[in-house]
């Protein structure tokens, strides 16, 4: 059987944006106020705010967190009194766009405006600005972590480091053939972090070893691989280029820029 972790493709996996769900919600029937909700300007008059305002509130906070980026000021501010406007059937059409005008006069609104797939783009910008960030200072932190590994595992006895940055390190010598990238391979092998967290164990589905094509799986354990003799032992250890890549997965089962470190014995090799 062949583990997930171990035969996933290398290719990235595309991460789809949540944008804002800026149009087609209606609201019907919304109690006029010369106080509105929006008007409250401290957490102690949230309880005496009357039952029936409450979900109303709840539905602002919901669009509020939906929105995500929407900075206080200008973007507020024109967006309340947009849905304030609309509300009091005061929308001033010299605002919106000649098409989008005829959308609210043809009864449309239901349909994407202009003006809220523009804002849509900017939030989405916002939101691809914060996550590049955060994704920049992961992998520097990784990368820090995974270099002291691999430094440290070229200096064990036994070990050869090899033009990608992989590091073999030798235990039991085998005396068989040495697989290529069109065998297929037949090993025990298990795969952890630089924590020692075990993300897969080849033996936990039985004591019969695994097999697969040296082509299937990811760059740096086929070049491990491909250093062992049938019957040999050996600590392979993957910068995260060879591994896999900027991919966080599993939900953090191997998270994005980890080095990686399997420990194999080759058991066969079948030319394919």
């Amino acid at each position: 059987e062949k583990s997930a972790a171990v035969m996933l493709a290398r290719s990235s996996c595309a991460a789809a944006l949540r944008g804002a769900a800026l149009g087609g919600v209606a609201l019907r029937g919304a109690a006029r106020s010369a106080a509105p909700v929006f008007g409250v300007a401290h957490p102690r008059a949230f309880a005496s705010m009357p039952d029936e305002a409450k979900p109303w509130y709840v539905l602002g906070v919901q669009m509020g967190h939906q929105m995500g980026d929407i900075k206080a000021g200008v973007e507020v501010d024109s967006f309340l009194k947009g849905l304030t406007d609309k509300l009091n059937g005061t929308v001033d059409e010299s605002n919106l766009s000649k098409e989008d005008s005829d959308k609210m006069r043809g009864g449309r609104l239901a349909e994407p405006l202009s003006g809220g797939l523009e804002v849509l783009k900017i939030l989405q910008g916002r939101q691809k600005v914060r996550e590049d960030a955060l994704r920049d200072a992961s992998k520097g932190a990784a990368t820090e972590i995974g270099n002291k590994v691999l430094e440290a595992a070229a200096k064990e006895p036994g070990a050869l480091k090899l033009p990608s940055g992989v590091v073999v390190v030798h235990g039991k010598e085998g005396e068989g053939a040495q697989p290529t990238l069109t065998d297929k391979v037949k090993l025990h092998y298990k795969g952890s972090l630089h924590t020692g967290k075990v993300f897969d164990n080849s033996r936990d589905r039985g004591d019969a070893p695994t097999e697969f094509p040296m082509s299937d799986v990811i760059p740096g354990f086929s070049q491990g691989l491909a250093q062992i003799k049938v019957g040999g032992s050996a600590k392979i250890v993957i910068p995260y280029e060879e591994g896999y890549g900027d991919q966080d997965l599993g939900q953090g089962l191997i998270p994005a820029f980890s080095v990686l470190i399997f420990e194999v014995e080759v058991v066969g090799v079948t030319p394919k």
